[in-house]
């Protein structure tokens, strides 16, 4: 029963095989690299987010940094009996030029582009611009409204001065913890400082984020991973810098070999399942003539019965072990 079953269904199987089978495994293994192909670059880029995101934090933590250092080289100028008594009791260009207490060494230590005394009505007292006194009495554009809302309060964070980010520190003078100082009353004079994102200002962050090539965004799409940081008096500007995300090299090292691999794979796979086609062809056609003959030696014996029968009386046939297998 098995045996028939079999034989009758044989050629049916190596044609379903051929058509369907062969080319289900061929796109099954294409489908699969293609699948492995675009999970491999999915990982990379998730890689490549996480670290952007680390990357950002990184850099505004290092902005936040580099601002408790300005406010405390502020707060220290602002609050000491040196600068109470000659900047704001009276002022002493002596001290303050010749000295280099209030001049070239804020610029050239600290990175301040503009240290502004300023009187309680708002005036420029004194100013000193990157380490050179300015006389002008005007103070940098956006910098005024800055200065008449801080009051005599203690202000500080980023800014947009001279269509510029800057750090900005605005404090009022006092003598701090100096007892030789007598305090005069009535309102007093304020310190500002002004501290532009210059080059040398990022290379600094970036040296605390360990980032490189720390940058200001300009107009246009940048290039890369950028970070937005807020103002306090207008919109947020943008910082790039310069990382060989880990997920994209990997991906570009291994995408190349990875799509290589993979078209010779398919490629000989689709060879192997061509050859496997011919065969089940073969198979097929060698299946369809070994039924045909069947038929034909089935018809012929009936033939020799027939002729045997009407020739003879006895017949009999026996197999190897001489038993009688037909009897007529």
């Amino acid at each position: 029963m098995s045996r028939s079953w079999f034989h009758s269904r044989g050629p049916s199987n190596a044609t379903i095989f051929g058509k369907w089978t062969l080319p289900a495994i061929a796109i099954l293994v294409a489908g699969t690299y293609i699948v492995a192909g675009i999970l491999l670059l999915q990982s990379a880029r998730a890689v490549d987010a996480r670290r952007i995101e680390r990357t950002q934090a990184q850099l505004r933590a290092a902005i936040q940094i580099d601002e408790e250092r300005l406010a405390r080289a502020l707060m220290a100028y602002a609050n000491s009996g040196s600068s109470y008594r000659n900047l704001h009791l009276t002022l002493d260009l002596e001290w303050a030029e010749k000295g280099d207490n209030f001049g070239r060494k804020l610029y050239a230590l600290l990175g301040i582009d503009h240290a502004i005394v300023v009187s309680h009505e708002n005036m420029v007292i004194y100013h000193v611009r990157e380490g050179q006194p300015d006389t002008t009495s005007t103070f940098p554009e956006g910098l005024a409204p800055v200065i008449a809302s801080a009051g005599a309060e203690v202000v500080r964070g980023l800014f947009w001065v001279d269509r510029r980010p800057a750090f900005v520190g605005i404090a009022p003078i006092t003598p701090g913890n100096d007892t030789t100082v007598t305090p005069v009353p009535g309102p007093p004079s304020r310190l500002v400082f002004v501290r532009f994102l210059s080059g040398g200002v990022l290379q600094a962050i970036g040296s605390l984020a360990t980032l490189n090539d720390v940058h200001l965004v300009q107009a246009g799409t940048p290039e890369g991973p950028t970070v937005s940081i807020p103002t306090r008096n207008g919109s947020p500007f943008a910082l790039a810098w310069t990382d060989m995300m880990p997920g994209k090299s990997v991906a570009d090292v291994v995408a190349p070999w990875f799509a290589a691999c993979g078209g010779a794979l398919v490629l000989l796979t689709w060879l192997a399942l061509g050859r496997a086609a011919k065969n089940a062809k073969t198979i097929e056609r060698a299946a369809a003539s070994m039924a045909v003959h069947r038929e034909a030696l089935l018809a012929s014996e009936a033939r020799f019965r027939d002729v045997a029968d009407a020739a003879s009386d006895w017949i009999w046939e026996a197999d190897a072990r001489l038993a009688v297998t037909y009897l007529s």
